[in-house]
């Protein structure tokens, strides 16, 4: 994620920081769910297990 994303978000929005970055996070979690299902590639669903656990974490 990007400063420039992060930035545009909260321009077009008028959203704070921690929203931009969660806006930004989610829709990439999702976009890889949304491949994982296309595909079935056990490595994809790794990474969004990691994903989650690492936001869990923080």
């Amino acid at each position: 994620m990007t400063t420039k994303e992060i930035r545009d978000r909260r321009e077009h929005k008028g959203i704070g920081l921690q929203d931009a970055k969660a806006e930004i996070l989610h829709e990439r979690l999702i976009a890889k769910i949304q491949a994982f299902d296309r595909t079935g590639d056990r490595k994809q669903l790794t990474e969004i297990l990691f994903d989650l656990a690492d936001r869990k974490g923080k």
